[in-house]
């Protein structure tokens, strides 16, 4: 008849309602849009860090998660670029690890919260796997050995630096120009 309206459910009594009860399918379900291990937040000046992008299906909304153990999770359940998941939050880990001075020897311990996440492939059955550990300490040499490491590489990384800097500057200077 050409008039324009709207439907909705205001004179149907309880269609509203029976809408919210009815189960969302595409809740907590993303699409692998890519992982890897990059800098944090995608800032070089950050460390290294495991991390997934998501994509939601129900709006298409791109979301990036970080954790340290988002690659065995990955491994784990076989998971790559395109697949379905479903991925939460399973609490936090506290790790010890070791605080050192600015030359690298060792002064105590810092307790940190580390985020533990569960992905689930939905395209693939998975074995269940253990729950996660509610204190993991990091005090073994190992890992005072591997920050020593890193601070080394850092201060390398660092006079490579202000040579290349103090090498650019030294040159022949005539007026404005430098040669």
């Amino acid at each position: 008849m050409g008039y324009n309206v709207k439907c909705t459910h205001k004179y149907e009594f309880g269609k509203k309602e029976q809408l919210k009860r009815e189960p969302d399918r595409l809740r907590n379900l993303f699409e692998v849009v890519e992982f890897g291990r990059t800098n944090y937040l995608f800032d070089p000046k950050n460390k290294q860090q495991n991390y997934i992008t998501l994509r939601t299906l129900k709006n298409k909304t791109e979301m990036t998660r970080w954790g340290s153990n988002i690659a065995d999770e990955i491994k784990r359940e076989g998971v790559k670029v395109g697949s379905v998941i479903k991925m939460r939050k399973e609490g936090e880990t506290t790790v010890k690890v070791p605080l050192t001075d600015g030359k690298g020897n060792k002064q105590g311990w810092s307790d940190h919260k580390r985020n533990n996440w569960r992905i689930e492939n939905q395209g693939a059955m998975g074995i269940k796997p253990a729950p996660f550990d509610k204190l993991k300490p990091l005090d073994t040499s190992e890992q005072l050995l591997k920050q020593q490491r890193g601070f080394s590489l850092f201060k390398q990384n660092q006079e490579a630096t202000v040579k290349l800097q103090e090498k650019q500057k030294l040159g022949i200077r005539v007026g404005i120009f430098k040669f």
